[in-house]
């Protein structure tokens, strides 16, 4: 069993993108005369996932007016307002493209969560928002050492994998700087 899913794809469209892509496609089919099952199946689920996403906000929301600390209020917050985002609109910071990376890789992968290129498809996101001053870059460590952790929470060791670096890459600077962090994000988890 090995399931090759288009997570680039999935960050650069964003779940409204993909709703899109499947309604022009439904279209098409229904121009040509075929079975649209599996296109009004995939539409199910993805409104399954805003749902989800839209429940956990719900929650961070509610964790965020009980929190103890400044700190914690004010990450639980940003949480409630990523959840929101990616609902809505495709992923444009680096902390929205992981988070809607990890709900569709456990929503959709179970105990085998490979997301693959992680480099290829986060590096944009990871250079764009330091660069601009979004994140820093601990900041953004402790986003990718959020990810390793639930990857090694939830995932299969056997089948849980990242793959990183290569040559030919079509954002290859930004995918090397992601690379690197995520290299470094390794030695500290262990």
């Amino acid at each position: 069993f090995c399931m090759a899913m288009d997570f680039d794809r999935l960050l650069r469209r964003g779940i409204p993108g993909l709703i899109d892509d499947i309604k022009e496609r439904k279209a098409q089919i229904g121009k040509k005369g075929g079975d649209e099952c599996f296109l009004d199946g995939l539409l199910i689920m993805l409104d399954v996932f805003k749902d989800t996403c839209l429940h956990y906000r719900k929650q961070a929301e509610a964790l965020a007016k009980n929190a103890k600390s400044a700190k914690d209020r004010k990450r639980l917050k940003e949480t409630a307002s990523t959840l929101e985002a990616i609902t809505v609109r495709a992923p444009q910071t680096f902390r929205e493209a992981v988070q809607l990376l990890w709900l569709y890789l456990i929503m959709g992968s179970g105990k085998h969560i490979e997301p693959g290129r992680l480099d290829i498809f986060l590096g944009d996101f990871y250079a764009n928002d330091i660069d601009s001053g979004v994140i820093t870059e601990a900041a953004a460590m402790d986003v990718i050492l959020a990810l390793w952790a639930v990857i090694n929470e939830n995932g299969e060791p056997a089948v849980s994998r990242v793959v990183l670096g290569g040559k030919g890459r079509r954002n290859e600077k930004n995918a090397d700087r992601f690379a690197m962090a995520a290299l470094e994000a390794i030695r500290r988890f262990r």
